[in-house]
């Protein structure tokens, strides 16, 4: 699975719903294999995640990439990395419709995730020990959120189907 997710905090688009659906098809068949539990028995992907004692894909992603932001905000400034990250688009060519996710959209909602403020983020950064234990805190958040709204999910999908 590492090799799934390698230099995952530094994709250059942001991950659509789509994407993740799709990343986290293969580890879910492969923990399957590995525990011996066939389709057949029905077991939902966060029993499955349980049992292996391991997090989804999405919260993988999330700290790798809040990992890498704290990484780059404690660059020098005249570092490329940096100077992207605080940089702004002074002209592009903008195709119809709405536009693509970029790093910047996909940081701003981790900051959501780990409560910081954009004024914040450069002193949570450069405490190496803060910005570590404000990741795992903000990882362990969306976790406990994201089981919250697939155990809704199914409750109310399991609701819908009773009444039928």
């Amino acid at each position: 699975m590492s090799s799934l997710l390698f230099g995952c905090g530094t994709w250059k688009h942001g991950l659509y719903r789509r994407h993740t659906k799709k990343l986290e098809q293969f580890p879910m068949r492969s923990l399957q294999s590995t525990m011996h539990i066939r389709w057949q028995d029905r077991t939902t992907n966060q029993e499955l995640l349980d049992r292996a004692r391991t997090s989804s894909i999405e919260a993988k992603i999330l700290q790798a990439q809040l990992r890498w932001s704290g990484h780059v905000i404690r660059m020098e400034e005249s570092r490329i990395p940096r100077e992207l990250l605080y940089s702004e688009l002074s002209h592009d060519n903008r195709n119809q419709g709405r536009p693509k996710k970029r790093y910047k959209d996909n940081f701003k909602a981790n900051l959501k995730w780990a409560h910081l403020q954009p004024r914040e983020l450069e002193t949570a950064a450069v405490d190496r020990y803060r910005w570590r234990t404000l990741t795992r805190k903000a990882v362990i958040a969306f976790e406990d959120s994201r089981r919250q709204r697939l155990a809704a999910a199914r409750g109310r999908r399991h609701q819908a189907a009773s009444i039928r």
